[in-house]
């Protein structure tokens, strides 16, 4: 693209068609093939299964003591309207 804008800017426009056209016609570059080794077989792994682990049953535990409020961080109490 660059060759078609130096030719654009120094020749005239049927040069610009002229060097459009042999790019289009060009052959295109040979790329070279790339060959991958094959892939390695991947053994057959046998996976043991997990061993069964016993279940906790849930442990409650007892509800909590109230806890006593402390006065100079208590809110104090609504006024009443």
């Amino acid at each position: 693209m660059v060759i078609l804008v130096v030719i654009g800017l120094s020749g005239s426009i049927e040069t610009c068609f002229a060097a459009r056209h042999l790019l289009d016609t060009a052959e295109p570059a040979a790329t070279p093939k790339l060959i991958l080794p094959p892939m390695p077989a991947i053994p057959n792994l046998m996976v043991p299964p997990l061993p069964a682990f016993p279940t906790v049953p849930t442990v409650t535990l007892p509800p909590m003591p109230p806890i006593p409020t402390i006065p100079f961080l208590t809110p104090p109490p609504a006024a009443a309207p």
